[in-house]
């Protein structure tokens, strides 16, 4: 996913809007489909004031093309479409919310424990925060103009079957072993700093691939990972199609009726974003460009 992709660009976008009926800044917030941040701005401003995207990018050239007043989005994201257009956009005001992000699997599935021994581990080992504090701080520079399109395709899988069927042991380090199965994990590879294709050297890179390396080698299983788009994701997952999806997926007790969750591994604020000549700073701001 990338921003300023020049002309032909401007001009798909706009024929979108129009499909969509849009034309003119009839929206307030942007937001992308199926997130906690299409329910936030929901909540704020009603859903007549929203208008939501199947990605993030349309969301955010929404505020930048002036057809949306803000975008509302998480913090981490934000940073990135910042890093590509720092001219345009802006994040403005207070954390709106802390979400607890975990891993998301179908329900009844008995790879949520042997996960939550091996996050443990690594948090008690430091791993984890090591990996946290490498993706989740503003020395993490990569954009989205630095990121293929193209998401790949599903890596191999050459372990010993599927680890929804394995039978777990205790493995030399105490915790559980897979013997060696084929974990399917969700990825969206569009996501950062979450997962994403490189474009400096065409690999797959990002929090959950450094994550679900350090649990193979903890728990023994060989990772497969399988590109997914987000807008259906969490309904894959609970039919059964992944054992597991990263992708930065909130917690929350609507999806906890149809899929089961890790525990938490990190809180991620959800921020405003709009133009960088607007006048909104904060929160109050917005609501008041509403009421008026």
């Amino acid at each position: 996913m990338k921003l300023k992709k020049g002309i032909l660009f401007f001009i798909v976008f706009s024929m979108i809007l129009i499909s969509c009926g849009g034309s003119g800044p009839t929206a307030v917030i942007a937001v992308q489909k199926g997130t906690t941040n299409f329910d936030k701005a929901v909540e704020l401003v009603g859903e007549d004031n929203v208008v939501a995207y199947d990605t993030f990018d349309f969301a955010v050239q929404a505020v930048i093309s002036g057809d949306a007043v803000a975008a509302l989005l998480d913090e981490t994201a934000g940073l990135g479409y910042m890093g590509a257009n720092a001219e345009d956009v802006k994040l403005v005001g207070e954390d709106l919310t802390s979400e607890l992000l975990g891993f998301a699997f179908p329900e009844g599935s008995p790879l949520v424990d042997v996960i939550n021994e091996g996050l443990a581990a690594m948090t008690e080992s430091g791993k984890l925060g090591e990996i946290n504090e490498a993706y989740f701080n503003p020395d993490f520079t990569l954009d989205y103009d630095g990121i293929a399109e193209d998401v790949g395709t599903a890596s191999e899988a050459t372990g010993t079957g599927p680890c929804s069927e394995a039978t777990v042991t205790t493995g030399a380090n105490g915790l559980p072993d897979l013997g060696g199965c084929n974990m399917i994990i969700a990825v969206e590879n569009a996501y950062i700093p979450f997962n994403y294709i490189d474009l400096a050297d065409g690999k797959a890179k990002g929090w959950d691939y450094d994550v679900f390396t350090e649990l193979s080698e903890l728990l023994n299983f060989v990772p497969v990972y399988t590109p997914a788009a987000w807008d259906g994701m969490i309904q894959a997952v609970a039919d059964g199609q992944f054992d597991i999806a990263g992708d930065g997926i909130t917690i929350t007790e609507e999806r906890d009726e149809i899929i089961d969750f890790s525990t938490g591994y990190i809180n991620i604020a959800q921020r405003i974003m709009v133009a960088t000549d607007s006048d909104i700073s904060s929160l109050q701001d917005l609501l008041d460009y509403i009421d008026n």
